[in-house]
């Protein structure tokens, strides 16, 4: 296989967003781009992808992003709500939170 993409879904928002994972020659993730799957939604320019810093910290704060973009476009759904949590716990822990947009 050539430049192999893996993709995560996020729990609750499976059909509508996903993260793709760019993966160096040495294995290493070059870069994380989120995606949304539906044209009704249009990320802000604040949802990028993460090309430097590649850590669970970024990562659990693009997660937070894009659920956000999701809820301001769809509406709530109560599976993102936990999964909210979940990342904001996370975030605590490692004292990165930051005020969702």
């Amino acid at each position: 296989m050539r430049k192999p993409v893996p993709i995560a879904r996020i729990e609750g928002i499976e059909g509508a967003a996903r993260i793709e994972c760019e993966v160096d020659t040495s294995g290493n993730i070059a870069r994380i781009i989120p995606f949304f799957e539906s044209d009704e939604i249009t990320p802000s320019k604040q949802l990028g992808a993460i090309t430097d810093h590649i850590t669970p910290v970024n990562t659990a704060k693009l997660v937070r992003l894009m659920i956000h973009e999701y809820l301001s476009h769809r509406g709530g759904e109560e599976v993102l709500d936990d999964v909210l949590e979940e990342i904001d716990s996370f975030l605590m822990k490692h004292k990165q939170i930051d005020a969702p947009s």
